[in-house]
């Protein structure tokens, strides 16, 4: 379902359309099945995209959750961090950010493994990071 909305209806100041995405899942295992449904709020017009596209665009959102937030939180677990100083997590963010970087540029698929062992040999991670083209 794809519906116009005002910002004041959502509570977003650019608000103007909304997207439901009802799901269903059924659990191989189990043969139990789930549903839900995901609201995705856009800045663009109703009209900009037909509801195949707004999809696509909602399947989109996932990808880039999957493919940086997901590994994120779940190898260095970002969204446990009880920090309270902006700057200490900001910087802490940048780092990882520049790690996650270079792990990718190196091609290494298992994340966990690597930084495990890099947290062992700070002085190899540092190196790691320097380096033009990494190897793990």
């Amino acid at each position: 379902m794809v519906a116009a909305v005002t910002p004041g209806q959502m509570g977003f100041p650019h608000a103007t359309t909304v997207v439901a995405v009802k799901s269903t899942v059924t659990d191989k295992k189990t043969g139990l099945t789930t549903g839900e449904t995901r609201l995705f709020v856009s800045s663009a017009p109703r009209a900009t995209f037909t509801p195949r596209q707004w999809l696509a665009r909602c399947r989109g959102h996932w990808s880039v959750e999957s493919g940086n937030h997901y590994r994120r939180d779940v190898t260095w677990q970002e969204d446990r961090e009880l920090g309270r100083n902006p700057r200490r997590a900001c910087n802490l963010a940048l780092l990882r950010s520049a790690l996650l970087g270079a792990i990718l540029r190196d091609g290494s698929v298992n994340l966990s493994a690597l930084t495990q062992r890099l947290a062992s040999q700070p002085g190899a991670a540092l190196k790691f990071l320097r380096a033009r083209h990494p190897q793990s």
